[in-house]
């Protein structure tokens, strides 16, 4: 009976443990995924300022240009 028992809480610890893996692995792999997205998010939103500074720019020249005839 003792032997019974043991292999019991042997298994519940092995589903135990194997449960709590699969949960830090799905955590850590949501952590990576908001971080990437987060880092698309930071990289599209730089492009879009730069390239909103570049036409504020061309627009700038152009205009200086035009007075200067």
């Amino acid at each position: 009976m003792r032997f019974v028992r043991s292999m019991q809480l042997r298994e519940l610890d092995w589903r135990e443990a194997l449960q709590r893996g699969v949960a830090e692995d799905s955590r850590a792999s949501r952590r990576a995924a908001r971080a990437l997205a987060e880092a698309l998010r930071q990289d599209a939103w730089k492009e879009y300022k730069q390239t909103v500074w570049e036409r504020e720019c061309m627009i700038d020249s152009q205009q200086k240009g035009a007075r200067g005839r």
